[in-house]
């Protein structure tokens, strides 16, 4: 973290925290003023870098979210593939496989 300049650091500590509390209270059970308490910031400090607690909570689960969606995607269009190519003799391995990478994706 040496490396990150001061807005960096501070976004960095609230998704943090941020994470930590939904992951310990979930969504709606976290509290704005402790997020900010456990990132070590000011409320004011929180509303430069997201709108409110729905905007950090999207921050957070956006970019897993596209992810996941990417991995189906992938095993979508090969299954489409598949199906077109060889009658779905190997779809069941590509949807295995998916499921497997996916999961994997998870841990």
């Amino acid at each position: 973290m040496a490396d990150l300049n001061g807005y960096e650091l501070t976004h960095k500590k609230i998704m943090d925290s941020g994470k930590a509390n939904f992951l310990k209270d979930g969504y709606e059970r976290a509290n704005l003023r402790k997020i900010c308490k456990d990132a070590g910031v000011t409320t004011g400090a929180f509303y430069r870098h997201f709108n409110d607690k729905e905007d950090l909570f999207i921050s957070l689960v956006d970019p897993l979210a596209k992810e996941l969606l990417g991995f189906y995607n992938k095993f979508e269009e090969e299954s489409f593939q598949n199906i077109e190519k060889n009658c779905g003799e190997d779809l069941s391995k590509i949807n295995i496989e998916g499921s497997i990478e996916s999961a994997l994706y998870m841990c």
